[in-house]
């Protein structure tokens, strides 16, 4: 008798501390969040697929796309902005490219030989504190917007793809303007703090958008014949330089 009693002592014992570990080793909302944040201000380039599942009669029901982004130092401590975005649905498909002076945007339609393509300025680099800030980015955007957006919790963790993710959910902060954005989950990786996931449900609980990063690469080496661009012959070029 003395003999289990001390066992199921020790079986409790060994249960607490694993109940104390996890309870340690939990991080809070404010800590993703801020983890995330320390994680966008080292970031120097993203490059990753994006595929996303609307559920709606006015919108694309399926969009794929690939994107990179890069900041690169040239002569005199300058900072460019190169972006590659390639992708669309059944109706439209579009390629961005910033090359670092100039913006370029292709836009055709399926079954469609007209090319449309438009010029800008390339997007300012902006830089607070020693920070630079960045012009564009889907998942830096997304991720923030869903910070912005919503009253985030982190609610757990999972596991996506073999990787381990926080699981953040929360309602709208205001009042929705339509029935499309009552609540949100996200599930943003505990490796280099991006979204993997991110899914809008209606105020009844429907889901109404899945947003999916796969291959997401942080950091890392980007080839650079994505961030040139020619356009295509016969096509017209809108000059709104």
């Amino acid at each position: 008798m003395r003999t289990l009693r001390n066992s199921l002592i020790a079986v409790g014992s060994l249960c607490l501390i694993f109940i104390l570990l996890q309870s340690a080793s939990a991080a809070t909302t404010e800590e993703v969040i801020e983890k995330i944040k320390k994680s966008q201000a080292e970031m120097q380039s993203i490059e990753f697929d994006l595929k996303t599942v609307v559920k709606s009669p006015t919108l694309e029901p399926e969009s794929t796309s690939h994107l990179a982004e890069e900041f690169v130092t040239k002569g005199g401590g300058a900072v460019v902005h190169h972006m590659y975005s390639k992708g669309g649905g059944k109706i439209l498909r579009s390629l961005t490219v910033d090359d670092g002076e100039f913006v370029w945007w292709e836009l055709t339609s399926p079954g469609s030989r007209v090319v449309s393509v438009s010029k800008y300025p390339s997007r300012k680099v902006r830089v607070s504190k020693g920070r630079t800030t960045w012009p564009w980015s889907e998942a830096v955007d997304t991720i923030n917007e869903t910070i912005r957006e919503f009253d985030l919790k982190v609610t757990g963790e999972d596991t996506l793809d073999g990787e381990q993710v926080w699981v953040l959910e929360g309602p709208a902060k205001a009042v929705p303007t339509d029935d499309d954005m009552g609540k949100v989950r996200m599930l943003v990786s505990q490796n280099d703090c991006m979204a993997r996931r991110v899914l809008i449900y209606d105020k009844d609980g429907k889901e109404r958008m899945n947003t999916q990063f796969t291959n997401v690469k942080v950091n890392q080496p980007i080839d650079p014949a994505l961030f040139k661009y020619t356009p295509p012959e016969g096509a017209k070029v809108q000059d709104r330089t």
